[in-house]
């Protein structure tokens, strides 16, 4: 059995629309990144925007290399928000690295209004060392990862003296049982 797909003609042809280069002074976007999480090793992607003109339509496409990944799985290349003029407006992408090097990373940022499409973007380059951690590593990265790790080693701890506690506990009980 075969299956025949069903195409419906379209009845009004596609409008065209220009796409338009601006100036920084129009509308900018800025890329940058947020602090690391040391347990995870996730972080943001941040795009500031700076915006002239007033659009609810925002179209934020994320060009991320295959050495990185979101970190989220629903989490798409695409996210669409809004500007206002003379406003700022701010999208992440939530991120890890999963290899060592240094990788560049782009955001595409297209402003729809009225019939023109206003594009700009701008490039990140990150680096990761083989811990997949963001280099350079800052202040707070290491003073977060210190006390990451140092809660770590208080919770083994408290586990190792519980089993030992009752441990000792049963074996106590059991030598009083045996002694009676």
């Amino acid at each position: 059995m075969s299956i025949t797909p069903i195409v419906k003609a379209q009845e009004e042809p596609l409008e065209v629309v220009d796409e338009i280069e601006i100036s920084d002074e129009d509308l900018d976007v800025v890329l940058t990144h947020g602090e690391q999480d040391p347990g995870s090793k996730e972080f943001d992607l941040i795009a500031t925007i700076s915006s002239k003109l007033d659009s609810d339509r925002v179209i934020v496409e994320w060009e991320l290399p295959s050495q990185i990944i979101f970190a989220e799985e629903n989490q798409r290349n695409t996210q669409t928000t809004s500007v206002r003029e003379d406003e700022i407006s701010v999208a992440t992408a939530r991120v890890m690295g999963v290899r060592a090097g240094t990788y560049e990373v782009k955001v595409n940022v297209t402003t729809v209004k009225a019939d023109v499409n206003y594009i700009t973007a701008d490039t990140l380059e990150i680096t990761f060392n083989n811990d997949k951690e963001v280099l350079p590593l800052t202040d707070e990265y290491k003073k977060a990862k210190l006390t990451d790790q140092v809660i770590t080693a208080l919770v083994v701890l408290v586990v190792l003296l519980l089993v030992g506690g009752a441990g000792f506990w049963l074996y106590s009980r059991y030598r009083m049982a045996k002694q009676q």
